[in-house]
């Protein structure tokens, strides 16, 4: 077990990852290369190196490989390697999660705040779908396509496309053989915020998940 402080600072940084992403890319980024070199560094600390023996992780071992390989392959070398070496706070962020995954405390808190920022964003998109303007007065920059908190970028739908599965995943882990119906006609919302964000891509993906 760790202790409440090491627990809690992990906690704040895993709870911003969505609101990370909405403010933009460079805090989002930093976000994650601070859990990425919190968790070395924790697991350097507690020897635990346990999660070489996950096969999700020899899977992204793999993909890695495949990426650098790629890149030494590909016309624009230097580009490349620089955008695919990157890919590797992806895989420790994994191993971060799957590690705090353990903690259902953790995880429990972690998803719900995850839940809250999603769910105001689908409120958001909502309203910006009805009186064309969002909770911040965005709006109208893409003609039909709503922007919601993102201002002048069409990705919202992708946005809740990607926390959507989790989501809906936690609520029935957690709640599911009580509020079956309610969860579903949750999932419906997830499923109707998107297709108003215009974005047609999303909407397959969210129609097949």
């Amino acid at each position: 077990m760790l202790n409440k402080y090491i627990s809690n600072y992990f906690l704040v940084f895993f709870s911003i990852i969505p609101i990370s992403l909405i403010i933009g890319p460079a805090v989002s980024l930093i976000n994650i290369v601070i859990i990425d070199i919190s968790f070395i560094f924790l697991i350097i600390y507690l020897r635990d190196f346990s999660f070489l023996k996950n096969k999700n992780f020899k899977y992204f071992l793999i993909l890695y490989s495949y990426l650098l390989f790629n890149s030494f392959i590909s016309l624009d070398i230097e580009l490349s390697f620089n955008r695919n070496f990157g890919f590797i706070r992806i895989v420790v962020l994994f191993l971060a999660f799957n590690f705090f995954l353990r903690d259902k405390i953790f995880l429990n808190k972690v998803l719900k705040i995850w839940f809250l920022i999603i769910f105001v964003t689908i409120l958001d998109i909502f309203i910006e779908s009805y009186f064309e303007k969002n909770l911040l007065g965005y709006g109208g920059t893409y003609g039909d396509r709503i922007m919601s908190f993102f201002k002048d970028e069409p990705i919202v739908g992708g946005y809740i496309n990607g926390f959507s599965l989790i989501l809906i995943g936690y609520l029935f882990t957690f709640y599911g053989s009580l509020h079956r119906n309610k969860i579903f006609l949750l999932s419906l919302i997830f499923l109707v915020a998107i297709m108003l964000t215009g974005e047609r891509s999303n909407s397959i993906k969210i129609l097949i998940g």
